[in-house]
C-alpha cells in the first residue's frame, strides 16, 4: 500500500513537471506570436530554445511527453515573419514562350539560364512576389523538370538526392532532411543548378542556438554559407541565376553549408570544432554523391541529423570562434 503511495506521488510529481515545462513552452510561444517585431520575435526564439535546451535531460530518454513541447518550437519558428538572412533577388523574369538555343557548342551558358528559367516558370507560376515564393519541398520537382528538359535538348545531367551523413539509400532519422540538384555537363563543362535554394536561407531557423535543441536537426544551411566570403559569394550566384558553373572550391563550399547543417550540437561540444570548416575535399564529396563513401565513415552517428542527446552544457555558445 505504501508502495502505491509513493509510486502515485511520482507520477504526480513527473506530470507537474510535464505541465510546468510544457506550459512555460507556450508562454514563449505566445509572446512570439502577439509581437510583429523580428528582432522580438528571433530573441524570443533564442529564449525558448536555450529552455528546451535546458530541461532536455528530463526527455530525452522518452520522448512521448515530450512531442507537444517539440510541436511548440515548430510553431513559434513558423510564426516568425518571413524574411531571409540574405538579400537576393532572382534574376528571373517570367515568358510565356522560350527559344532553345540551337548551337549547343556556341551557346553554352544560355542553354543553362534556359533551362533553369523553363524550370522557374513552373516554380514561380502565378507568384507576383518571386523575391519571397516559399520554395520548400519543391526540389525534387524542380530536379525532374531540369532532368526532362535536359534530355529534350540533348543535354547530359545527373541528379543528386542528398541527406543527413550523405547516405545514398537509407537514412539515419526519420526526417529525411534530403535535397536534390543537377549537375550539368555541357561540352565538358559542369554546371551545378540548384532553383530551389533560397529555402535555407529562412531567418526563423537560421539562430546558431537551434542547435543542440533536443529532437531537432540543425542551424539552416545559409547561416553556414554566410560564415565566408567564398562562400557567401557562390550562395548569391546559385540565389541569383539557379545555377553556378562547377569547380572543385564551388561543390566543397555549397556542399560544405550541407555538411554543417548535417552535424547536431553533440558533435561542436565533443570535438570543440567550431570553425563551420569541414576538412572534406570535392574528390570525398564525389563519393558521397555517388554513394562510395559516407559521413558515417568518418563521423560517429550521434553527431548526425538529430540532436539525440541532452547536451552537456545546456548553454554552450555555438557562435564561430
Amino acid at each position: 500500500m505504501n508502495r502505491d503511495i509513493i509510486l502515485t506521488e511520482e507520477v504526480k510529481k513527473y506530470m507537474e513537471e510535464v505541465n510546468n515545462n510544457y506550459f512555460q513552452a507556450k508562454k514563449y510561444y505566445q509572446a512570439i506570436i502577439n509581437t510583429q517585431n523580428t528582432y522580438q520575435q528571433m530573441a524570443l526564439l533564442n529564449e525558448l530554445y536555450s529552455f528546451i535546451k535546458s530541461i532536455a535531460t528530463f526527455y530525452y530518454q522518452d520522448l512521448n511527453d515530450y512531442m507537444d513541447i517539440k510541436s511548440l518550437v515548430l510553431d513559434s519558428e513558423k510564426a516568425i515573419n518571413q524574411e531571409f538572412i540574405i538579400d537576393t533577388t532572382p534574376h528571373y523574369k517570367y515568358k510565356k514562350k522560350r527559344i532553345a538555343p540551337k548551337f549547343l557548342l556556341k551557346d553554352e551558358e544560355y542553354m543553362v539560364k534556359y533551362l533553369v528559367n523553363k524550370t522557374r516558370d513552373k516554380l514561380y507560376v502565378n507568384s507576383l512576389d518571386i523575391a519571397n515564393l516559399n520554395l520548400q519541398g519543391k526540389c525534387f520537382k524542380a530536379a525532374e523538370r531540369v532532368l526532362s528538359l535536359s534530355a529534350l535538348n540533348k543535354v547530359k545531367a545527373t541528379s543528386y538526392v542528398i541527406r543527413p551523413g550523405y547516405i545514398k539509400n537509407a537514412s539515419i532519422c526519420d526526417y529525411m532532411a534530403e535535397h536534390a540538384f543537377v549537375i550539368l555537363n555541357l561540352n565538358g563543362n559542369k554546371y551545378l543548378v540548384d532553383p530551389t535554394y533560397s529555402q535555407f536561407f529562412y531567418l526563423s531557423t537560421s539562430s546558431l542556438n537551434r542547435k543542440g535543441v533536443l529532437d531537432f536537426m540543425g542551424t539552416n544551411v545559409g547561416t553556414y554559407m554566410l560564415m565566408s566570403e567564398e562562400r557567401k559569394k557562390i550562395a548569391q550566384k546559385i540565389l541569383k541565376d539557379g545555377y553556378i558553373k562547377l569547380t572543385p572550391n564551388v561543390l566543397k563550399y555549397y556542399l560544405d553549408g550541407f555538411t554543417n547543417f548535417y552535424r547536431n550540437g553533440t558533435y561542436y561540444e565533443e570535438t570543440n570544432d567550431f570553425s563551420y570548416e569541414p576538412t572534406y575535399q570535392d574528390s570525398d564529396y564525389m563519393a558521397f554523391l555517388e554513394g562510395k563513401d559516407n559521413q558515417l565513415n568518418h563521423e560517429k552517428e550521434k553527431y548526425l541529423a538529430y540532436q539525440k542527446l541532452p547536451l552537456k552544457n545546456p548553454t554552450l555558445d555555438f557562435h564561430k570562434r
